[in-house]
Order: C-alpha cells, then structure tokens, then sequence
C-alpha cells in the first residue's frame, strides 16, 4: 500500500481495541498513513465518513466477525461509490466464507441481506490467532459451512472433511491451518466462477 493516504477503521466492539495493534503497526510501515478508528459502524457510519473528510483514496480495515465486515464492506462499496476494503476476520466463519465470498449486506426489517453489493475485498488478512479465545461451540458451528464448501464445490475436500472434521477444530495441530486454507481456497475459486451464481 502506498502512503499518503489514509485508514479508516472498523472494530467489533467500538473501543477500537484490535485496532489499535493495526494502527501502530500500519503507521510505523508505511510514511504518510494517518489510521482512523470509527469504532462501531452503526446507524451513522456515512456521518462519520463525511465529517471526517474520507477521500476515494483511502482503505477501509474491517476488524472483527461477518457482522463487521458485512457493513463495513457495505460501506465501502457505497460511499463515493467505492472505497478500497480489506478485511481483517476474526471468527474461523468470517474467516472461511463471508469475507472471501465479495457479498456484503445489511438487514432490513423486512428481511435479511435485503440491501447490499457484490463488492470483493482487494485483500484478506486471517490470522488464526484471533481464534484462540473463541469458544469451542463457534468454531464447531462454523465447520458447517466448511462442509457445505466440500459439498457444493470440492468432492475430495468433502470427503477429507467425512473423514477428520474434527482435528480441523484444533488449535495448532496444524489441520486448522490447513482447513482454512483449503476453504478459503474452495470460495475463493467458487467467487471466480461467477460470485452471483456462487451457491456457497
């Protein structure tokens, strides 16, 4: 990323905690890159981008679960019709699907996902790190759409899946790495088929 520019960033829990990491080290890499945090992006994330002089050439950093990067990647992908976004996951689902697959959305009371774009992130950063202190039964109902992955896409990883789903749940052992990779690899190529005919 080049410099002279500027971040606008995006948290799970609204005090910017993960972020502040980004911050410093994004501010440290690169000469001329101001990092601002906006918290939590509810209700009035376009205010906030307006008051604070967000520009076309500035990147918005999507720190935390599918939630976050749905709306911020909805936000992105609307105002001045189209900011650059990265999205940092946090959850093994956010991590595996949503922030490859290129929807982002936003609920309405009529339904969900009603409003939304295909907008791809032009970069993922997983670190499975952010994993250790997610509960087991998280990373077990995110297995369900590793599943779905091998089903829909990939036979042979289905059948891997049959055969050692669990060991992919384990931390450091190596087939959780791996079993990112693998999805991630799966969506990825689904997204490149065609991301609106993508059943996954």
């Amino acid at each position: 990323m080049a410099g002279d520019g500027r971040v606008v960033g995006s948290d799970e829990d609204g005090h910017a905690a993960g972020l502040t990491q980004v911050e410093d080290e994004l501010e440290d890499l690169v000469a001329g890159v101001t990092v601002q945090v906006a918290g939590r992006f509810v209700g009035e994330q376009d205010v906030w981008l307006v008051e604070t002089g967000t520009e076309r050439r500035d990147l918005v950093l999507a720190l935390g679960g599918g939630v976050v990067g749905d709306l911020a990647g909805f936000v992105a992908a609307t105002f001045l019709r189209g900011l650059r976004l990265v999205q940092l996951p946090t959850s093994l689902l956010a991590q595996v699907d949503s922030s490859v697959g290129g929807k982002v959305a936003v609920n309405h009371p009529r339904g969900k996902n009603l409003i939304g774009a295909f907008y791809p992130p032009s970069l993922v950063v997983a670190d499975l790190d952010s994993l250790t202190t997610l509960p087991r039964r998280e990373l077990s109902a995110a297995l369900g759409e590793v599943v779905k992955h091998g089903l829909i896409l990939d036979k042979e990883y289905f059948q891997l899946l049959e055969r050692d789903g669990e060991l992919r749940l384990e931390q450091g052992s190596g087939a959780m790495s791996a079993g990112v990779a693998r999805s991630v690899g799966v969506r990825a190529g689904g997204v490149e088929r065609g991301v609106r005919s993508c059943r996954a």
